[in-house]
């Protein structure tokens, strides 16, 4: 067993600012919610929270809960610019950091990653790129970087965007693609992981699954008889899945109440990584990629 520090949890705040998840029961956080659960992670040790411009109002209130504490570290993400026009682009891209940076009440991002590689083969997605070297420049923005779902996505910007220093990617007990084989890996970027818990799918019951996602199934409850037999709580088991991997800067995960938070904290200290995940992986991206889920699904 390997300990593992809380500063490899970055906390993502789309439950702050949308309904997101698809075992997400509590819907629309409290602002108080909010502010008790950044406080909680605070003082666990974590300071780095992930957020976007498409999470409909969820850096203001991140804003609020960290405006005035030290070392905070805060990572956004670009919505796609591929629908405006290339000639007014770079000022679009300044306003929305500005914009940022105020709502979250921070001086500097940390990072600032494209939500949408695709842009990267548009006029209009080089002109951002150009724009975010420029306030990197200035020193508005930390790093560069860029979201990504599969090892294309990686390529695309490994070989036109040598810009981008941060990559976040999906990565979990059953999405083992980007896991398993790491040879993607530009040397010197780095890499945060998301979706170790499937939007809380890899926690839901066989009639939770059933309801919305019954190719889940049996898979999950694999997952679940595997954890049992090495003897963990089944969020230790899924997160280890993604921390065991040293190369992992950190783990993003996003949580409903100080009790998930807790639990996440918990689960993190320790990590074995004599366990063998190998098996546990599909290759059906209709069940394993939340974007080809039913829309709008909820396992409630």
């Amino acid at each position: 067993m390997t300990a593992v520090l809380p500063r490899r949890i970055t906390l993502g705040t789309a439950q702050f600012g949308d309904p997101y998840g698809a075992t997400n029961v509590r819907r629309h956080l409290a602002d108080a919610e909010v502010a008790n659960i950044v406080s909680a992670a605070l003082e666990s040790g974590i300071t780095w929270f992930d957020t976007a411009i498409g999470y409909g109002n969820a850096q203001s209130r991140l804003g609020q809960a960290i405006s005035g504490v030290p070392g905070i570290r805060v990572v956004s993400k670009l919505a796609s610019v591929a629908a405006i026009e290339p000639a007014v682009v770079g000022a679009r891209v300044r306003q929305l950091v500005e914009q940022c940076l105020e709502e979250v009440r921070q001086p500097q991002l940390a990072a600032l990653l494209l939500h949408r590689t695709t842009d990267l083969d548009t006029a209009s997605g080089r002109e951002a790129i150009a724009t975010m070297v420029e306030l990197r420049d200035e020193g508005l923005i930390g790093e560069l970087g860029a979201s990504v779902y599969d090892r294309s996505e990686i390529e695309m910007v490994n070989q036109s965007a040598p810009e981008l220093s941060r990559i976040q990617v999906p990565g979990s007990v059953l999405d083992q693609r980007l896991l398993a084989d790491a040879t993607w890996r530009r040397p010197g970027t780095k890499v945060d992981v998301r979706s170790a818990f499937l939007q809380g799918v890899l926690l839901a019951s066989d009639q939770q699954l059933a309801s919305g996602l019954p190719g889940l199934v049996a898979p999950v409850a694999r997952v679940r008889c595997a954890a049992e037999d090495a003897g963990l709580p089944l969020t230790d088991f899924l997160l280890g899945c993604v921390l065991r991997h040293d190369w992992v800067n950190s783990i993003v995960v996003g949580v409903t109440s100080l009790a998930e938070l807790q639990q996440l904290v918990d689960a993190s200290t320790f990590v074995d990584h004599a366990i063998d995940y190998s098996e546990l992986a599909i290759d059906d991206g209709q069940l394993i990629n939340p974007a080809n889920w039913p829309p709008g699904l909820q396992l409630l």
